[in-house]
């Protein structure tokens, strides 16, 4: 009676694992149908909405190292890139598509317009040559829409973006520029050499979500960030070096979900602006933090020099104390030194103007044909 009862079991296995090795082919001959390629130039497309007039790009014919997506192709509004059979989970078209094989081991610079919304999955595939991607606002980036695309290391994420896992390329990445958080499980890997949080951004900006084994070497943050935050990463995460300008930034780490942490970020140093609230969040983790502090420009004398004003001003002095915690005499050791002052020179014509930046020096010293100067020293690291 086992015996049978064990072989009729091994034949609906069987069975099912038959049924299964059938379907792919099935649902691969359902989405031919569904989604036929046309031509037209160097534009190979498929229509994924007749209804709103919307294509999809799956391929560009073109030799040119720089590549600018057009908005419309053949009275169609170009809506996403890649082949749109691999939005199904389970990859159940079949093998990956050539995903921009026309343009795969030639393009170097590519420039999305703000009709595409999204980018399937794999849709610029192993394009390792292409090294500048141009990203409009509120883009959705489905799983591995740019895998194997190693040169693009310096990536600049707009606002509101939405990104699958693995959706940008695996490994070290030298800039990330971004404006807002990052939601995401797995998306950076391995050395980011610096963070650059856009003036523009969010309130709140959680940058560390999406980091799987991530070390940052420099995250930083502009004055007007209200928290800044490193919570939702995987592993042993780190950054060496944290930049908080603003006196206001609210610095977080580590916070626990539901009692559970999948990883933690450490921190190696903070440098930060006289009475921020950053020194708060150093002190509680005894990381070593820095404060930048400068006295302000009182006076500006200003002379003629023919067609020219040469202005002059009373040099500011900059100091940065740093403090470092003494596990073994649980004491804060704290030294100060003097720092170059930088110094922004703003002017204007008339006495009824608006002042715009003329430039950053070091000097104490500006010849200019702008009559009236204002001179500020930058307190921001």
């Amino acid at each position: 009676m086992l015996i049978i009862q064990s072989l009729m079991q091994q034949k609906f296995m069987a069975m099912i694992l038959c049924l299964a090795l059938m379907l792919p082919s099935i649902n691969e001959a359902e989405l031919e149908k569904a989604y036929p390629y046309h031509k037209s130039g160097i534009y190979t497309y498929q229509i994924v909405n007749e209804q709103e007039k919307q294509i999809t790009l799956c391929n560009i014919e073109s030799t040119e190292s720089r590549i600018v997506i057009p908005t419309e192709v053949d009275g169609y509004q170009v809506y996403a890139l890649g082949d749109a059979k691999e939005e199904y989970e389970g990859d159940i078209a079949g093998e990956i598509p050539n995903a921009m094989e026309g343009i795969r081991n030639t393009v170097e610079e590519l420039v999305i317009p703000s009709s595409v919304k999204r980018v399937y999955e794999h849709a610029f595939l192993d394009c390792m040559k292409l090294q500048n991607v141009v990203l409009p606002e509120g883009i959705y980036l489905h799983s591995g829409s740019f895998v194997g695309c190693s040169n693009w290391d310096h990536i600049v994420l707009p606002a509101n973006t939405h990104y699958e896992d693995d959706s940008l390329p695996v490994g070290d990445i030298t800039t990330l520029e971004i404006g807002a958080r990052i939601v995401s499980e797995s998306l950076f890997k391995g050395v980011i050499q610096k963070i650059i949080i856009t003036p523009n951004c969010l309130s709140n900006m959680d940058v560390a979500s999406g980091w799987v084994f991530v070390t940052a070497k420099e995250v930083i943050a502009p004055v007007n960030l209200k928290e800044l935050a490193f919570n939702d990463v995987y592993g042993d995460c780190r950054v060496e070096k944290v930049y908080v300008n603003g006196k206001n930034t609210k610095v977080e780490a580590n916070r626990l979900y539901g009692g559970r942490r999948l990883g933690t970020v450490t921190f190696g140093e903070i440098y930060t602006v006289d009475k921020a609230k950053a020194i708060s969040f150093a002190k509680k983790e005894k990381v070593t933090y820095h404060v930048k502090k400068i006295v302000a420009v009182t006076k500006v004398t200003s002379k003629k020099q023919k067609k020219n004003f040469v202005h002059k001003w009373k040099k500011a002095k900059t100091t940065v104390t740093s403090f470092q915690y003494k596990a073994k005499k649980k004491k804060w050791k704290k030294s100060t030194k003097n720092a170059p002052t930088v110094y922004e020179v703003y002017g204007k014509k008339t006495k009824k103007g608006k002042y715009q930046l003329l430039t950053t020096t070091k000097k104490t010293k500006w010849k200019t044909t702008y009559k009236y100067v204002k001179v500020k020293p930058v307190k921001t690291w």
